[in-house]
């Protein structure tokens, strides 16, 4: 259970990502390929679930890979370092007053410090102003661009003091990077000169066609 960091080997499966940007993931998932693929592939599909199975049985499929992907974390982060950086989870697809949103990374999070038994500095100091397309559903030729998402992330204003000596991005999978880079500039707008990295569960190291 440790973390690995994205490096010139990864990067041309994630097109938007630079040299420069410092990013970890945990799990290699791979597109199209179900969940009987792999550990990774059932723990990321069952991850993101979405709400409308939220009053069926195989529920509680996603709120066991939450306990497990808190619990990978727990093993795989320093505690030290929990308690110095600023959590900021990338908005889901959804706005909060839409029913398909789905806060799986805060209840990711809260899990994660319940596990290590830390309060740690969790903000969401991104909001989306409006509903989009889950990612996971569209084509990388159709994804939005990251200046596009920028222009539909709102900085929450009253989340900013105090400065946070060093921001964590956190999403459940790496696919081409753009929410990623949209959130990194709304962030290193607002807080320019604080180090920003990303933590993702998992990357999308391939694609089965079918």
């Amino acid at each position: 259970m440790r973390l690995i960091r994205i490096d010139e080997a990864h990067r041309p499966n994630h097109p938007y990502l630079t040299p420069s940007d410092v990013c970890y993931f945990w799990g290699e998932y791979t597109a199209r390929a179900g969940y009987q693929h792999s550990d990774t592939n059932q723990l990321v599909m069952n991850f993101k679930k979405p709400v409308s199975k939220k009053n069926q049985p195989d529920w509680t499929y996603k709120q066991q890979a939450t306990l497990t992907l808190a619990d990978i974390l727990a093993n795989a982060i320093d505690k030290k370092f929990l308690q110095h950086v600023t959590f900021v989870p990338v908005p889901p697809s959804k706005t909060k007053d839409d029913p398909k949103h789905d806060d799986r990374m805060i209840e990711l999070l809260r899990q994660l410090e319940n596990n290590i038994g830390i309060e740690l500095d969790v903000r969401e100091l991104i909001k989306q102003t409006k509903s989009m397309p889950a990612a996971h559903e569209q084509e990388d030729g159709q994804r939005p661009k990251p200046e596009v998402l920028r222009a539909c992330y709102l900085l929450e204003q009253d989340l900013l003091t105090p400065t946070p000596k060093q921001l964590v991005v956190i999403d459940d999978l790496l696919t081409t990077g753009c929410h990623f880079k949209a959130v990194q500039m709304v962030l290193g707008e607002a807080f320019p000169g604080v180090p920003i990295s990303e933590l993702f569960v998992a990357r999308r190291s391939i694609t089965i066609t079918t």
